[in-house]
Formats: structure tokens, C-alpha cells, sequence
């Protein structure tokens, strides 16, 4: 799913969360800058974002239910301080095999994984 088309779900689905097109932390990467106040609520009644990880139903101040909701689109969540969150693309799983095999080459080379573990997920 494209950015443009988790916006118009998310948007959809969610009306009162805000979203924009701009990964606004850097250049390289793609996703989309999420905010939402606590009024904006899951099915359940519960907020989305809860930075005070006040919430039973939360995981690092997000509904666990909204990350599920991602996930099936093919994203996922990072905070990015207070009330702003960013959605990711997952990698796809010629990503992870690439990375899983540069992780074997270098364990080879190396003998043994003397760098630290640079799994961007």
C-alpha cells in the first residue's frame, strides 16, 4: 500500500487523525507524519496515541489494535516525541533476505557478529 493510499485510509478510517505525506526525520526515508489528540478514538473507546502509556491496551503509547491496523497495510509505528508519530513502511521480504544475508556474510567474515546489531526492524 502506498503512501497516498494509507492516507486516504487512515483519513477514512480515522477522521479525526491527522496525517501527512513527509517523513519529516529524513531525507532517505519514506512514511507518513502522524498526529492525533487524545479524542481520537479506536472501536473500543480507547485513544489511538496514549503518551503517557496510561492505557492497558497500548504498546509504547500507541493502540495495540492500531498497530495491527498498520500491519495489515504493510506499515508500521515509531514515536517521534510528544503527540507525533511516524508510519513506516515494513520491508518487504526481499529486503529481509538481504539483510539476513549480508548478517551471514558477516558473521563469516568476521567470525562472529562483532558489530552491533543494525536490524533497522
Amino acid at each position: 500500500m502506498t503512501e497516498q493510499q494509507l492516507m486516504q485510509d487512515l483519513t477514512a478510517t480515522f477522521p479525526g487523525l491527522r496525517a501527512e505525506v513527509n517523513y519529516p526525520f529524513s531525507t532517505e526515508l519514506v512514511g507518513l507524519a502522524l498526529k492525533a489528540d487524545t479524542s481520537v478514538l479506536m472501536p473500543d473507546g480507547q485513544p489511538i496515541f496514549d503518551d503517557f502509556g496510561c492505557e492497558r491496551d497500548h504498546d509504547n503509547g500507541v493502540h495495540v489494535g492500531f498497530h495491527a491496523w498498520l500491519e495489515r497495510r504493510g506499515w508500521y509505528i515509531e514515536p517521534y516525541g510528544y503527540g507525533s508519530w511516524c508510519a513506516i513502511p515494513l520491508p518487504s521480504d526481499e529486503e529481509t533476505r538481504q539483510w539476513k544475508a549480508e548478517r551471514a556474510f558477516r558473521e563469516v567474515v568476521f567470525q562472529g557478529p562483532k558489530l552491533p546489531d543494525d536490524c533497522p526492524f
